[in-house]
């Protein structure tokens, strides 16, 4: 899968299920917070946090945000009481405009 699919359907999951802080998903709620929604995207599976891949999308999160720290400063912004899920939906979709250009696609003719 892609970059650019993975962070659109952890855009999506967050969307359709709702946000989580400080757990990878709201077993009450099915809401799930950055990494769990990336890790959805990946395996289907928001608990499978330990996926590399994981990792690396996490990263292309934090380098839009200006986060120098990778995934966990990624974590870390999703996780301030402040954060709210349109935040991180819109920060989930510029990191997936970033891959697509990078994937040499126009963002127009997917977005």
């Amino acid at each position: 899968m892609k970059a650019s699919e993975v962070l659109l359907k952890a855009a999506d999951a967050i969307r359709e299920r709702g946000h989580a802080k400080h757990m990878l998903v709201d077993l009450d709620t099915g809401g799930m917070c950055l990494s769990g929604a990336i890790s959805f995207a990946i395996s289907d599976n928001p608990e499978a946090g330990a996926v590399p891949t994981a990792a690396d999308r996490m990263g292309d999160v934090a380098a839009v945000l200006g986060l120098e720290g990778g995934w966990w400063d990624a974590a870390a912004w999703n996780n301030e009481d402040s954060r709210r899920p349109s935040e991180v939906i819109a920060a989930l979709d510029a990191a997936a405009v970033v891959a697509l250009q990078e994937e040499g696609i126009e963002p127009e003719d997917v977005l």
